[in-house]
């Protein structure tokens, strides 16, 4: 997973129209991990910011949020979960991302490893998460680079699925905060804000426990 200079797609990016279907607009909105570590830490009396993690499913939004959440965020690596790196429509191209990234200066990682294969083989939500918690666990080289990409600056996690909570990205944090790794989590959202946090089920931990029990 060691990334050199900005990358981009290793994989073709296809294009074309898309439409996004979307009751409320997307939000960046504040997401409760199982284990919740505190916004800053106080060290020898001064604040210490927190490593940030953004989490995006490519489904929920357009470029040109996207384009928004790197600059605001000030995103420095992006870590793309999906199995195929594509990008359809609503403004995404291969030529706009590769500016985008040249000209941030953004790492961009297509990382499969973290991919979750099992979507599709049943209809309980639950099996399948539980199915993947227990691969990802499985992969403790990718996990100890990913923590440590993850401490390193503002990281962009970014698979398919809309929701973060009902996403292989709830596991993938929820094993971070596993592994000792202390961050904020912000992900995007596509219900209407409320001004409240996201609490999300601890899909990692369950199967984590399994690990050291079996």
């Amino acid at each position: 997973m060691d990334v050199k200079g900005p990358r981009i797609p290793s994989l073709a990016v296809l294009q074309g129209e898309g439409h996004l279907r979307q009751d409320h607009k997307p939000i960046l909105r504040t997401v409760v991990l199982a284990r919740p570590a505190p916004q800053q830490l106080e060290l020898f009396g001064e604040a210490f910011s927190l490593p940030k993690i953004i989490s995006v499913g490519l489904d929920g939004i357009d470029f040109d949020l996207f384009e928004e959440i790197i600059k605001t965020e000030n995103i420095k690596h992006i870590i793309d979960i999906r199995l195929s790196p594509s990008f359809l429509g609503r403004g995404f191209s291969l030529e706009v991302l590769r500016s985008l990234i040249q000209r941030e200066g953004v790492n961009y990682e297509h990382a499969p490893v973290f991919a979750n294969k099992y979507v599709g083989e049943s209809w309980d939500q639950a099996k399948v998460m539980h199915k993947y918690a227990e691969y990802i666990w499985t992969q403790k080289d990718a996990l100890a680079q990913l923590k440590e990409k993850a401490s390193a600056g503002p990281l962009l996690l970014l698979g398919r699925a809309t929701h973060h909570c009902v996403s292989g990205r709830s596991i993938l944090t929820n094993a971070l905060t596993e592994l000792g790794l202390w961050f904020s989590l912000r992900a995007i959202d596509n219900f209407e804000d409320t001004g409240q946090t996201l609490p999300c089920k601890d899909w990692g931990s369950l199967s984590e426990g399994s690990r050291r029990n079996g």
